[in-house]
C-alpha cells in the first residue's frame, strides 16, 4: 500500500499538523494506528509513524500471503 506525507495548517490552533495518508480503494485518505489518526506534531515523530505504519502494513501483506498458501 503507498503512503505520503500530507501536512496542513490548523487555523484555529495556530500551529503546523503532520500527518500520513494511505491510497485505499482509489483514493488518498488519513492514516490511522489502532483507530486514532495520525496526526503530529513535529516531522519528526511523523516520519517515525509513517515508518511504523510501513512496518504494520508489511507484516499484514506478509500475514495474508501466508494464510493463502
Amino acid at each position: 500500500m503507498r503512503t505520503r506525507n500530507h501536512d496542513w495548517y490548523d487555523s484555529i490552533k495556530n500551529v503546523p499538523v503532520y500527518g500520513v495518508q494511505v491510497f485505499h480503494e482509489g483514493k488518498w485518505k488519513h492514516a490511522s494506528i489502532g483507530g486514532k489518526p495520525i496526526w503530529c506534531d513535529t516531522v519528526e515523530e511523523r516520519d517515525e509513524q509513517r515508518k511504523r505504519l510501513k512496518r504494520l502494513l508489511k507484516l499484514q501483506e506478509k500475514m495474508a500471503m501466508t494464510a493463502n498458501t
